[in-house]
């Protein structure tokens, strides 16, 4: 430090002017205790001004020196210590106390310097009390260097409560080494050592850095507390408005949170991390990830539990190369190294959702339960009012139950599903066929690989359908039963099942004249005239069948072999009469229904016209009479197989059954009747509130 003799010189005339112009006072006092000391020493070696005093009132005894040079030597290194003015006080009112100006000490690894420097022995509230003033401290080693500077430091030892305490104000502290620098600033810094809490420090707005040779991180926060060896715990840190922040050169990763509070060493656990209003996000070269919550408790090493994870409102999203996902709760609760479980995780209100390149994924519950390695089986999985769906280019598919337990590695089967009113759907396109599905119940379970009965499925109440290129099924049932891959192979027993098919539509496809081919009828000559099939017929063409607009006197080729093309066959054109013969039922002549085959005996004048046209042609040299009889019966009572027989005959050598207006679906057997599926579930209702009666009353 440079000292210059302009003040060095002024110093000491203002201090030998003072004690010159003021005589009375010097006088009086040595009349009144005949007992003062003065030294005044000017340009000496070693100072250029000492006055040294001694008894006087409240200040005791004084030394003043300018400037002040001192060397002391140690085994390990030499110490040079100077000052600009130094002033130094003995048995005063505050015992011993030193006031240094521009004060300078020095070795050979360190450098210490402040512009006032205060030193106070035997106080009555401390053994010593230090406080420097612009403050600035640096050392340097073979392993690094490092500095700090502050505009006022506050040393405080043996106090009443704490052992040392240290109080810095506008702190600046750095550190360099060959492995990275280090920074650290606070507006107030305040130290305390060996107190009934062993040590606390406290900072107001923090700001600390590092930086190494893969990475930097930095840590801020508005207040900082830390508490070593406390009542409850061995260390205890409380940090307000923190952002904690660190950086590589592949990844990043940034923490922020209103209130950050770590525990460590405490009396039932390792660890204990609480954050209030928590924000925190991460990012690598492939992946970021971040996640919210207003409260976030982590514990670590519990007595019954090896890491604990509570957070309330969360929120948690992350993307990759391939996948964006995202995770929210109204409460999730993590438990892992359980007594009886290996993980368990709880999610309250819980929604997932995915977004892949050719796939969206979403799962949604109230309540959804978790469990992994429990003692008698492998995982539990409950959750409540689930709902998941998920789509792609040419699929979709829905999945909702109010109830869905799922467990797997049992001790008798290898998983369990149970599910209460489920519901499931789905739908597919593959080129140009659509599929689609669904399913609805009261109850569904399903146990599989059990020993000796293979799969096990029991359904309550189940309702459904599947829908394909040919057509639509659907089914219902009460209660069905179903073992699968067990000793008895494939059993299935069902109560009040109910089963229908609708066959689709065929495709309409534009017309196309029919070329005179070879008939497939031994009999038939080359050049016959072959019934066309095509429903757009062409004019002036001859058509077999029951045609209900057929002109009289056309000529129709029977499908009978033998029969001589040109004979006209009886007109069953709507108003022409069909001989009736005696003894036969009269029918209800209106025989309606181009080619429709009904399963209903009420409906049975349906399907008949085709038999009508046909068979009185097949027969019409033989009993032509006994056929009209049959006919009659058939159109009064219904269809037999034999009319069925004949007229998918007739319908397939005559393609008319098209024009007629109707379906695929009206030329198949239909099934089930008035018992569909609201009938059973009706009945269902009905048994159950009868059989509540009978046991609320028995």
């Amino acid at each position: 430090m440079k000292k210059t003799w302009i003040t060095y010189t002024g110093a000491a005339f203002g201090i030998w002017a003072t004690l010159n112009f003021a005589p009375s006072l010097v006088q009086a006092e040595g009349e009144a205790s005949g007992q003062l000391e003065l030294n005044i020493d000017l340009l000496s070696e070693e100072e250029i001004l000492s006055v040294e005093t001694s008894d006087l009132p409240i200040a005791g005894s004084v030394d003043v020196e300018i400037p002040k040079t001192q060397e002391a030597a140690s085994s390990e290194e030499s110490i040079s210590e100077e000052a600009a003015v130094n002033v130094s006080l003995e048995d005063s009112v505050l015992d011993d106390v030193e006031v240094q100006l521009l004060t300078s000490t020095e070795s050979e690894s360190t450098e210490k310097g402040a512009a006032v420097n205060i030193s106070v022995e035997d106080a009555v509230i401390a053994d010593q009390v230090e406080a420097e003033v612009l403050k600035s401290e640096s050392s340097t080693t073979a392993a690094g260097s490092s500095e700090k500077e502050a505009v006022i430091d506050v040393s405080i030892e043996e106090t009443i409560i704490t052992e040392q305490a240290d109080v810095e104000v506008l702190k600046n502290e750095s550190t360099a080494s060959e492995s990275g620098t280090s920074k650290k600033e606070a507006v107030v810094d305040v130290k305390l050592e060996e107190t009934p809490v062993d040590q606390v420090n406290v900072e107001v707005l923090k700001d600390e850095s590092a930086t190494t040779e893969t990475g930097a991180s930095e840590n801020q926060a508005v207040v900082d507390v830390s508490i070593e060896d406390a009542l409850v715990a061995d260390e205890l840190e409380v940090e307000v408005l923190k952002n904690e922040s660190a950086a590589t050169e592949t990844e990043g990763s940034e923490k922020q949170a209103v209130i950050d509070v770590s525990t460590e060493g405490t009396v039932v656990t390792d660890e204990v991390a609480i954050d209030v209003l928590k924000s925190e996000n991460a990012s690598s070269e492939t992946e970021s990830f971040q996640k919210d919550a207003v409260a976030d408790v982590a514990i670590e090493e519990l007595i019954a539990v090896g890491q604990t994870d509570l957070e309330v409102l969360k929120n948690e999203s992350s993307v990759t190369e391939d996948e964006l996902s995202e995770e929210q709760a109204a409460v999730d609760l993590a438990l892992e190294d359980l007594i009886v479980a290996g993980q368990t995780d709880l999610e309250v209100l819980k929604n997932e959702s995915s977004v892949t390149e050719d796939t969206i994924s979403e799962e949604q519950a109230a309540v959804d339960l978790s469990l992994e390695d429990l003692v008698l089986t492998g995982q539990t999985e409950l959750s409540l009012l689930k709902n998941e769906n998920m789509a792609t280019e040419n699929a979709f598919s829905e999945e909702r139950s109010v109830l869905d337990l799922s467990l797997e590695e049992l001790l008798v089967a290898d998983n369990l599903n149970l599910q209460v009113l489920p519901e499931r759907n789905s739908a597919s396109v593959d080129g140009v066929t659509n599929e689609s599905s669904g399913f609805e119940g009261i109850l569904h379970l399903g146990l599989d690989n059990l020993p000796l009965l293979g799969n096990l499925h029991v359904g309550l109440l189940e309702n459904q359908n599947n829908a394909d290129g040919s057509g639509r099924s659907v089914g219902s049932s009460l209660l069905t039963i179903s073992l699968l891959d067990g000793i008895l192979g494939g059993l299935d027993v069902t109560l009040l099942g109910n089963e229908g098919f609708v066959a689709a539509p065929p495709a309409a496809t534009p017309g196309t004249p029919v070329e005179e081919t070879p008939g497939p009828n031994p009999d038939e000559q080359p050049g016959t005239e072959t019934p066309g099939t095509n429903p757009v017929e062409q004019p002036d063409t001859e058509t077999p069948g029951p045609n209900p607009v057929e002109q009289p006197g056309t000529e129709t080729p029977g499908t009978t072999p033998g029969e001589q093309p040109g004979e006209e066959t009886p007109g069953t054109a709507p108003g022409e009469e069909t001989p009736a013969l005696p003894g036969a039922p009269v029918g209800d002549g209106s025989l309606s229904g181009g080619g429709v085959i009904g399963n209903d005996g009420n409906t049975g004048n349906a399907g008949t016209g085709i038999l009508n046209g046909s068979t009185r042609e097949k027969n019409a040299n033989n009993d032509s009479a006994g056929r009209d009889a049959l006919i009659g019966l058939t159109a009064s009572a219904g269809t037999s197989p034999l009319d069925v027989r004949g007229s998918q005959s007739a319908s397939a050598a005559d393609g008319n059954a098209a024009n007629s207006g109707s379906s695929m679906a009206s030329a198949l057997p239909k099934t089930g009747g008035p018992v569909d599926s609201l009938m059973v579930l009706i009945a269902a209702l009905l048994l159950l509130a009868g059989g509540i009666t009978m046991r609320r009353f028995a």
